[in-house]
């Protein structure tokens, strides 16, 4: 849709031969559209990939991330994230209410670092709210982050 949502700009699909679920998007200030979710899908399309291949093998799938041009024409990059089911391994909570875990694991590309994706629960609005992370029943102390 256009800013005002009076036009369609341009509708597609993405996704592979098994179970896609997109679950976020968002649009940058050039246009450019932002899918997250999670893909069972060995096939799902790749460009300019951090993850190429599939490592989800072992458990519910992987996450992916993929970037479509403003336009809607080229897939700018798309990459999995993830596999071998760590992400299942990982729980969230977010002012005490559970948040789902896309990607626990290694960033891509920063020797060191770990990442971790979560879909804000509902009802998770701007402002400041505490973070435990869990994994394997052992929690983490409590953090705060800042929503916008």
């Amino acid at each position: 849709m256009n800013p005002t949502g009076a036009a369609l700009v341009y509708s597609t699909f993405i996704g592979g031969g098994d179970s896609d679920e997109g679950v976020g998007v968002a649009i940058d200030p050039a246009g450019n559209a932002y899918v997250i979710g999670e893909t069972r899908s060995t096939n799902f399309p790749m460009a300019n990939a951090v993850q190429a291949t599939f490592g989800g093998a072992s458990g519910p799938g992987d996450a992916f991330i993929t970037k479509l041009s403003a336009t809607g024409a080229a897939l700018v990059y798309s990459t999995y994230l993830g596999g071998g089911n760590v992400a299942a391994s990982v729980q969230v909570t977010i002012d005490g209410q559970p948040a789902t875990t896309l990607y626990a694991g290694r960033a891509p590309g920063f020797v060191g670092l770990n990442q971790l994706n979560v879909v804000l629960p509902a009802g998770i609005s701007s402002g400041t709210h505490t973070v435990i992370v869990s994994r394997n029943g052992v929690a983490s102390n409590t953090v705060t982050i800042a929503v916008r």
